[in-house]
């Protein structure tokens, strides 16, 4: 990904974003953490994860996982599962012994990704 299209800022994006703040698990091989998910958009999501070891997100860019987010959205809770490709892991600002990941799914079954778009535009009316 070339450095302006990672570095855009929200206004610059093309596709919108939905700040969630879902709690979820994130699997990366073998190791499995739990994580917040910042944001999410049809292309990907920002992750704040925590780690068992402190140095575990220098091996991470470029890895591939997978991850459940869990929403309420409305009186129902929607599930929306995708694989991931890293394409950003920095020291998280957000949570103490943190870090974010940046994520770009490379594959979604047909129903969490209609979820998913349910979930963006009804956080895009509020």
């Amino acid at each position: 990904m070339s450095d302006d299209v990672e570095h855009r800022s929200a206004e610059q994006r093309r596709r919108k974003r939905a700040d969630l703040g879902s709690e979820i698990l994130v699997r990366i091989g073998d190791s499995v953490w739990s994580a917040q998910c910042v944001n999410v958009s049809m292309s990907g999501a920002l992750l704040a994860v925590f780690p068992r070891q402190a140095d575990e997100r220098g091996r991470l860019a470029g890895r591939s996982g997978c991850l459940r987010i869990e929403h309420r959205f409305g009186g129902e809770k929607l599930a929306v599962e995708a694989e991931f490709t890293v394409v950003r892991a920095d020291r998280g600002a957000f949570f103490p012994r943190s870090f974010l990941l940046g994520v770009k799914f490379v594959d979604m079954d047909p129903e969490s990704s209609i979820r998913l778009f349910q979930v963006l535009r009804w956080q895009a009316k509020e």
